[in-house]
């Protein structure tokens, strides 16, 4: 039985028609605890409105009614396990009567002599008293040493603060040797969650309960949830270190990764760059057992390679590497070091990360620079992995942008941020401009394109089909096109992504000559290919290729079902979804064709290096028009 905290009794607009509109409300958060309650409920602000969705579990929700409690919350009565309700003329009156371990506290909203006196009428409800304050706050926190230095804390709080929750984030410097009593503690005290920083994050495990699965493949825990009572180890570093490359625009499929140590940071970094798509990621550390042990671990759980390189004294950075990231704590103030490295290997193209956040800009981050590197520092990935602990601890979405901004302030960072979002905001003004009608130019430029191959060399052929055969691939097409328009409503982005990856496949398709039957099926991937990015953000608040492809079959698979595409199309389009960021597995021309329109279209919108671009040229593009595009257009 979830326990609603925090609860705050709105009105219930009567003006309910055919709409989800629930509350006429200041705050997305007071609702999500109900929906908690209703098991199964999720809501969303829009607008100035918030809606409630209601996912019924059997025999407990049944129907609301698109949310009108009907009946005067008689269903609710069933959620919460032991409530009775009596009619006093217009006005229904709710008893809690609790049960141990479920119904106890509701924030705001204590229950008291068994009593919890909503006053109901017939079809919305309203607070009709003062409900008693509760004074007890729900703690969070961080064990670690060093802490002094660390600024969760304050990005917590204002997170807490924004969102109008009762919780505090307590630092507190654990030694090594007392871990096991303060783990103890946390259950003595009630404590919701906690962050774990050096040196406890691989110590802590056989003092948990449980560990969720990516903490297994890791071996190492950065947060700690308490659920009924149970210590469940959880790692959002590696998450959060991802996140905040995407965020600058660095896609790390297909690349090569060296990750500097292979201590708890550093094996969350380098396994989930591993799950996100890299091709090689290189361990250079001191502790060879260590070492080993984690590269082992990701040619063995992923499909990327993991390579060791021992770390004994200026190591060189391994050939071919394209992201360096620092996961020691070297840096790490009051400490003014650098890693031990070759900084002549530092290139241009080369993207420099380091995990460290205190100071912002390390010496390593401003010796790459120095040599024109790209640099991405700690803070992205401390506020993206933050935001992940936020939402496991209180169950609701972060509110990031503010956390972001409390971090910066601590830093002295927010006017130039400020400046810089200006900056961005005026070029994104300047892009939309230019890019007004790219959707509706983007046909005249293929064809631009087709033009140039056939007036510069013979093509190995032309697709035929018959008008009849074309005319119903074109509208099966168009029906598709709208229906993933729809999905990925107020999405510019992604639109514009299968629309070109789409054109780009059509393009090759036919200058290969591919029979009716792979061509309608190529078409078909090409809209739909991505159509897992949505729900692995959700999900995973990731975008990255290997979950994409779990998660992406079974949408597109409804999809084609409900627009009534036959049996067989619909499997091979849905094993091309789940396998097109898998590019060791190649068996068809369709296949390979849908991979190379897409990483067309990702290695413009990406900006990607020339190394990277003929790497990808190299061990991917394998059709004579692909390999003649990707000339063309880089």
């Amino acid at each position: 039985m979830w326990i609603i905290r925090n609860l705050r009794c709105h009105y219930l607009q009567n003006t309910i028609t055919n709409s989800e509109k629930i509350f006429d409300t200041n705050s997305i958060n007071h609702f999500t605890n109900i929906a908690k309650v209703l098991r199964g409920g999720v809501s969303e602000l829009i607008g100035n409105y918030e809606y409630l969705r209601i996912l019924p579990q059997p025999s407990e929700v049944k129907t609301f009614g698109m949310v009108m409690i009907r009946n005067c919350f008689t269903n609710v009565i069933k959620v919460f396990k032991g409530g009775v309700s009596y009619q006093t003329g217009k006005y229904e009156y709710l008893h809690i009567l609790p049960q141990p371990g479920e119904v106890k506290n509701f924030g705001m909203a204590t229950i008291r002599n068994c009593l919890f006196g909503m006053k109901l009428r017939s079809k919305y409800f309203r607070k009709e008293y003062i409900l008693s304050k509760n004074y007890r706050a729900e703690l969070v926190g961080l064990f670690g040493n060093p802490v002094d230095e660390n600024p969760t804390g304050p990005m917590m709080e204002a997170g807490f603060a924004a969102q109008g929750l009762n919780y505090r984030y307590i630092t507190m410097k654990v030694e090594k040797e007392n871990l096991k009593d303060a783990i103890a503690g946390i259950r003595a005290i009630g404590m919701r969650g906690l962050n774990l920083t050096i040196p406890h994050k691989i110590a802590v495990i056989p003092f948990l309960d449980e560990l969720s699965p990516a903490a297994k493949i890791i071996g190492a825990v950065n947060s700690i949830r308490v659920q009924d009572g149970q210590l469940i180890g959880e790692n959002t570093d590696g998450k959060g270190f991802v996140t905040s490359l995407m965020e600058t625009g660095i896609e790390l499929n297909g690349r090569i990764i060296t990750v500097l140590g292979s201590g708890g940071a550093a094996r969350a970094v380098a396994v989930e760059c591993a799950i996100s798509g890299a091709e090689t990621v290189n361990i250079v550390a001191r502790n060879e057992e260590r070492g080993k042990e984690l590269a082992d671990l990701i040619s063995e759980k992923t499909e990327a390679q993991g390579v060791y390189f021992t770390w004994k004294g200026s190591v060189p950075i391994p050939e071919g590497t394209e992201v360096l990231v620092n996961c020691t704590n070297v840096g790490l103030y009051p400490d003014e070091n650098k890693p031990d490295i070759t900084y002549e290997d530092i290139r241009k193209n080369m993207t420099v990360c380091d995990v460290v956040f205190n100071p912002p800009e390390t010496k390593f981050l401003k010796e790459a620079k120095a040599r024109g590197a790209a640099t991405v520092n700690g803070l992205g990935m401390l506020v993206n992995q933050a935001a992940l602990n936020y939402c496991l601890w209180t169950e609701n979405m972060a509110p990031k942008d503010m956390m972001k901004e409390a971090l910066l302030r601590e830093f002295n960072l927010e006017n130039e941020t400020v400046q810089e979002e200006k900056t961005i905001q005026k070029n994104i003004a300047i892009q939309e401009k230019v890019t007004k009608d790219t959707v509706k130019n983007m046909k005249t430029d293929i064809t631009d394109t087709v033009n140039i191959m056939e007036n510069t060399r013979r093509t190995p052929g032309r697709f035929q089909a018959t008008q009849g055969e074309e005319n119903i691939m074109d509208e099966q097409d168009r029906k598709l096109i709208e229906k993933m328009m729809e999905y990925y409503a107020g999405d510019p982005k992604r639109v514009q992504h299968f629309l070109k990856v789409y054109e780009f496949a059509k393009l090759i398709g036919e200058s290969e000559s591919l029979d009716t039957e792979t061509m309608h099926i190529l078409r078909t991937a090409a809209i739909v290919h991505d159509i897992g990015i949505k729900i692995s953000e959700e999900k995973y608040n990731s975008s990255a290729g290997k979950y994409q492809e779990v998660e992406g079959p079974a949408v597109a698979q409804q999809m084609l079902e409900d627009l009534q595409y036959d049996k067989a199309k619909t499997d091979r389009v849905c094993y091309l979804i789940g396998h097109h960021h898998t590019y060791d597995q190649i068996d068809g021309i369709d296949y390979q064709i849908l991979v190379e329109a897409d990483f067309l279209v990702n290695l413009a919108e990406e900006q990607s290096s020339r190394e990277t671009i003929e790497s990808v040229k190299s061990k991917i593009f394998k059709t004579k028009t692909g390999i003649w595009l990707i000339n063309k257009i880089f």
